[in-house]
């Protein structure tokens, strides 16, 4: 093989195995990103259940749904006034906080926004029935609770669903390639055959036959070659 030819080889070698794809790029892009909204996110919410203002709830409603204590998921009680005031506070710096998650969500991971959206709609239904007295504390956190977990499984579900796509189209790029350098080295041997065929052919020839012949006269020898 020519040094030409080895080094592309040795390129095309390097670009079936170390190269990322396309797909490669796009997954680490959407996973950065979704990390880093559910980050921003994760402090957002938590500087707002650590104001001031929240103090008088934080008796009835824990950080997560999730970690909901009996006696908080069994509480009769329903809401006061007070209390009236300092969720519609904490709601509304909590929309500040998702609206900034769903802009970054939306430029990330664009097929989990609807999950988002849709657990953030039973949320406020649920806040609403707080609020009108229909709920009591103990059946709100139920509910959050329960839209918690559905709608973590939701994400979930569709994060493997996104990654098997990503997935997918790796494989698919990275048999086009290695496809593309089997017919480079196919080519390259055929090359290599071809021009073998039409280097120069050079024939030993025979070395000339001398002859000859001696003759005596007198005290004299006379030779003669041709």
């Amino acid at each position: 093989m020519r040094p030409l030819q080895v080094v592309i080889a040795a390129a095309l070698a390097a670009l079936v195995v170390g190269c990322a794809t396309p797909a490669q790029r796009q997954y680490q892009a959407a996973s950065t990103g979704a990390k880093a909204a559910l980050e921003q996110l994760q402090m957002c919410a938590t500087a707002n259940y650590n104001s001031p203002e929240v103090a008088p709830l934080r008796a009835h409603v824990p950080f997560k749904f999730t970690d909901a204590t009996l006696e908080q998921l069994s509480d009769p009680s329903k809401i006061t006034e007070q209390e009236r005031a300092a969720v519609l506070t904490v709601h509304l710096r909590g929309q500040e906080c998702r609206r900034t998650f769903i802009d970054a969500m939306s430029r990330a991971v664009p097929s989990m926004v609807p999950i988002f959206a849709q657990g953030y709609a039973r949320a406020d239904d649920n806040l609403l029935a707080l609020l009108r007295g229909d709920e009591a504390w103990g059946e709100f956190v139920r509910q959050g609770r329960d839209n918690a977990i559905a709608t973590t499984q939701a994400v979930q579900s569709e994060a493997q669903r996104v990654t098997a796509g990503f997935e997918a189209e790796h494989r698919a790029e990275m048999e086009q390639r290695q496809r593309a350098a089997a017919m480079w080295m196919q080519w390259s041997q055929t090359q290599q055959i071809i021009n073998a065929m039409n280097r120069p052919q050079y024939v030993a020839q025979p070395s000339p036959v001398i002859n000859c012949t001696s003759s005596q006269i007198g005290s004299f020898v006379e030779t003669n070659c041709h």
